[in-house]
C-alpha cells in the first residue's frame, strides 16, 4: 500500500538530483512539445486524497494553465483538467497499471491524450503524467467527418450515385450499398469486395460486352474510363447509368486499383429511351 509523504517539501526539483544523466533528461523534458507533470501522492489512511506537484515542464504549464505548481497541491491549484485525477492517480499507484485517456483543459478550450503511469516499485506513490495536445487532429477529424456526413446525405438525396473501387491485382470489387443495389449485388458482399463479373450480370446482355471493353481499355491505357449502358433488374425494369472512374497504376505501368462512380436513371420504358445525356456534367461534378 503507497505511504503517506507527510514531508515533503516546498520545492521537490532537486529530490533526485546526482543520477546519472539526470541533466540530458531534464533538458529533453523542457524540450519536448508534450507537456510532463510528475506528482506525489497525499492519503488519508489507505486512500489518496490528494497529491503535490514535484516537478513539470514549461510545455505542461502552458497546457494547464499553471504558475509555479511545483510543492503546491493538486486540490490548491485546481488544474482546469475534466475528470477525476486523485482517482485515477490512486488506482495506477495501486495497480502499477498505466492508463490513457482523452481529457479536455479548460484552459483555452483544448484538448489533450493524457497518458498517466505510477513511477517506481510497488508501493510508490509518484505518478507521472504526459499531455499531447490533439485538438487540431481532433478538429480535422471532425471537420472530415461532417464532410463526409454531408456527402453521403446528398448521394442519399439523390439516390442514384454509387461508388465502387477495384482492387485490380486481387479481382475484388468493393462497392457501396447504393452500387450494390444497382447492380443487384448484395450490399455485404459488396462491401467485403466480390470480383468484378459478380457486378457485370447486372448489366444488360446487349450491354455487357462493350461495357468490359471500355473498362478492359482503361486499364490497358491508364486512361479515364466513360461508358453509359443499361442495367437489367430482377423484375425485368431497365435503366441507363453513366459510369466514370480511372485506372490507377504504378510506376511501372502496373494496373492497381479502378475507383469509379455510377449515376442512374429513373426507370425507362423501352430499351432505347431515356438515354441520360443530360446527366452528364452532373456526373462529372460527383467524380
Amino acid at each position: 500500500m503507497p505511504s503517506s509523504p507527510n514531508n515533503v517539501p516546498g520545492n521537490d526539483r532537486q529530490r533526485v538530483s546526482g543520477n546519472p544523466g539526470e541533466g540530458d533528461y531534464r533538458e529533453v523534458f523542457a524540450a519536448i512539445d508534450i507537456g510532463f507533470g510528475l506528482v506525489e501522492l497525499i492519503f488519508d489512511g489507505d486512500r489518496a486524497v490528494d497529491c503535490r506537484f514535484l516537478e513539470t515542464n514549461a510545455q505542461f504549464l502552458r497546457q494547464t494553465g499553471l504558475r509555479d505548481p511545483v510543492g503546491q497541491t493538486w486540490h490548491a491549484l485546481q488544474p482546469a483538467l475534466d475528470g477525476d485525477w486523485i482517482g485515477t492517480f490512486d488506482e495506477i499507484a495501486r495497480t502499477g497499471h498505466a492508463t490513457w485517456f482523452e481529457t479536455r483543459v479548460a484552459h483555452g478550450d483544448r484538448r489533450y491524450d493524457a497518458q498517466v503511469a505510477r513511477i517506481g516499485e510497488p508501493g510508490s506513490a509518484r505518478i507521472a503524467v504526459l499531455l499531447s495536445d490533439v485538438t487540431e487532429r481532433r478538429r480535422t477529424e471532425t471537420l472530415a467527418r461532417e464532410a463526409e456526413e454531408r456527402l453521403q446525405l446528398a448521394l442519399s438525396a439523390g439516390g442514384g450515385i454509387g461508388t465502387w473501387d477495384w482492387d485490380i491485382a486481387r479481382d475484388r470489387v468493393t462497392a457501396d450499398a447504393r452500387f450494390a443495389v444497382l447492380y443487384g449485388v448484395d450490399p455485404a458482399a459488396a462491401a467485403a469486395g466480390a470480383p468484378i463479373t459478380t457486378f457485370f450480370q447486372g448489366i444488360h446482355p446487349d450491354d455487357r460486352a462493350r461495357t468490359e471493353q471500355a473498362i478492359e481499355a482503361a486499364v490497358r491505357s491508364g486512361g479515364p474510363f466513360e461508358a453509359e449502358y443499361r442495367l437489367l433488374e430482377h423484375d425485368g425494369t431497365i435503366r441507363w447509368v453513366i459510369a466514370q472512374g480511372r485506372c490507377e497504376r504504378a510506376a511501372d505501368g502496373t494496373a492497381l486499383r479502378f475507383p469509379g462512380s455510377a449515376l442512374k436513371s429513373p426507370p425507362v420504358s423501352s430499351p432505347t429511351c431515356g438515354k441520360p445525356r443530360c446527366w452528364r456534367s452532373a456526373m462529372r461534378f460527383a467524380i
